[in-house]
């Protein structure tokens, strides 16, 4: 299943789910046509069907967040925008609209208003896991390291086996020169994940900056091992002479 299927299978699920438990949030069978266009990736069938079920029912909110993910998948993110907005003008607690439509304002490089959305997203669902380290990624992108480390550590409290979450928790550690709680995150992250190339070198890294060479020359071993092409220069530099086998 490639990634945007999976997303969109994702979309799917959470707005029919939205239809049984939300009485202003209807789903007529123009609607459940077009998700079902949606997840065959037929956008313009998608789009009539949406549109269809608006004529029926203006103040249908799932099908303008529908007719919104169809813009957005086509790159249409001013259009996907517009259409999201909508759904929250109908339903200002509609939680997956605010979040689905952070990802447009992000696509189309708008990170503040991206983070915003997200925002109001966790405001109304303080769990949510997904929007929670969609945050945190963006906030370590503008440079908001102690706030993206916040949002990893409430994912990593919900979900304990995130390995991404710990890896994404130690780059921000790294930002901010933290490397004794990068490489202990790093950690984690092999004993979840022990062939995962990146989270050998990582820690390699963050050893060499807390002195440990050894360890962190075994570490860039191990990630070359494991298909890493960075791993070899810093091999070179700093390995060459080590004893692998140490007495």
């Amino acid at each position: 299943m490639t990634k945007l299927s999976f997303w969109l299978l994702i979309f799917g699920l959470i707005i029919l789910h939205s239809c049984k438990t939300k009485i202003d949030n209807p789903c007529d069978n123009h609607f459940i046509a077009g998700n079902n266009y949606l997840l065959a990736l037929d956008y313009e069938n998608a789009q009539k069907e949406f549109k269809l079920a608006i004529s029926i029912d203006p103040k249908n909110a799932n099908a303008y967040a529908g007719l919104a993910q169809t813009y957005f998948v086509s790159n249409d993110f001013e259009k996907s925008i517009e259409y999201f907005d909508k759904a929250i003008e109908i339903n200002p607690d509609f939680t997956f609209a605010y979040y689905s439509k952070s990802a447009a304002h992000y696509s189309s490089g708008n990170n503040e208003e991206s983070i915003a959305d997200l925002d109001k997203a966790i405001e109304l669902k303080p769990d949510f896991m997904i929007a929670l380290f969609q945050r945190g990624s963006m906030r370590n992108q503008i440079g908001d390291n102690q706030g993206a480390i916040a949002d990893f550590s409430h994912v990593i409290k919900l979900k304990s086996d995130f390995t991404n979450a710990y890896f994404a928790r130690a780059l921000s550690y790294v930002e901010i020169y933290e490397y004794q709680k990068a490489s202990d995150d790093l950690s984690r992250a092999i004993e979840l994940k022990p062939e995962f190339a990146k989270l050998y070198f990582y820690r390699g890294f963050c050893e060499i900056s807390l002195g440990h060479t050894f360890k962190a020359c075994e570490d860039f071993n191990k990630a070359k091992e494991l298909g890493d092409i960075a791993a070899q220069s810093y091999i070179d530099k700093f390995c060459n002479e080590i004893n692998p086998n140490p007495i």
